[in-house]
């Protein structure tokens, strides 16, 4: 319930929750792992204070065999909830070997019973190994998992192998790649545009970019789903690129010193770190 109403804006009545804290406090864990380890869950999740981060991580080695496959996957899916939320909203990348660690220590666990994977999960798993460079496990997995895909897969794999291409450099590929998605998922159609974006920046390809913003800041405005904080960030992200793109192709060469400095200014104030959307 906690989580919950952090991450999904649930207002859950949760009068009890300081004496259940208080009470847990005072007690003793001796013979009772999951109790341990939702406490600490709760902490991590209460204080955000990285020590209980590392705490998970021990009695997640230390309790490994003891705990229920579904308590496992819960310590695993809020330890990596912490590690999203450093990287997302606090630019951090010294935990993203953390993440690839978790990643691949529970891929049991990730593979549901009936033999199917969700596949934001999917694309979701390889995007941690390729952000620490384990290509060979990422293509390891899209082969041995790929067949298990409940629905997008021809928008996964495409997805993947183009996300697995952008960062080994091969840009050609990952816009072809990235150019043949067509995701139902708001959230997944979002970061692929925003990626399409920063590769036609890249190869200098502006009027492309140019257009592509066009379409996107349509798309951002009349998207029921997005919220409206994500909405105004991303709205702010598409002037901002449009501006560097201005300076970049050298339409506007007076003052460029000025623009800049306005253009960084207007960075550092933008309403929320972009990414937030999970790119």
């Amino acid at each position: 319930m906690f989580h919950d109403k952090l991450q999904n804006n649930v207002n859950f009545d949760m009068k009890m929750f300081e004496n259940v804290m208080e009470y847990l406090k005072d007690s003793s864990f001796t013979n009772n792992p999951t109790l341990e380890v939702y406490y600490n869950i709760l902490l991590m999740e209460k204080t955000k204070d990285e020590k209980y981060f590392y705490a998970l991580k021990e009695l997640r080695n230390k309790y490994k065999d003891s705990l229920t496959p579904f308590d496992n996957y819960m310590l695993y899916l809020h330890m990596d909830s912490y590690c999203t939320t450093a990287f997302n909203e606090h630019c951090r990348t010294d935990l993203l070997n953390e993440q690839f660690m978790l990643v691949r220590e529970n891929l049991m666990y990730n593979i549901p019973e009936h033999g199917k994977i969700l596949y934001p999960d999917f694309l979701n798993e390889v995007k941690k190994a390729v952000r620490v460079n384990e290509f060979d496990w990422a293509e390891d997995y899209i082969e041995r998992y790929n067949h298990i895909l409940t629905e997008e897969k021809e928008n996964t794999l495409n997805f993947c192998y183009g996300f697995i291409s952008y960062k080994k450099g091969e840009l050609d590929k990952a816009l072809d790649h990235f150019s043949k998605t067509n995701f139902s998922n708001f959230i997944i159609k979002v970061q692929v545009r925003i990626l399409l974006l920063q590769l036609y920046i890249e190869k200098e390809y502006y009027d492309q970019a140019e257009l592509l913003i066009d379409t996107f800041r349509h798309y951002v405005s009349r998207e029921k789903a997005i919220r409206d904080t994500i909405k105004i960030s991303l709205l702010e992200f598409l002037k901002i690129t449009g501006d560097l793109i201005k300076l970049k192709s050298g339409l506007n060469e007076n003052d460029n010193g000025y623009k800049y400095a306005k253009l960084k200014n207007d960075i550092e104030h933008m309403s929320s770190n972009l990414s937030l959307i999970h790119i």
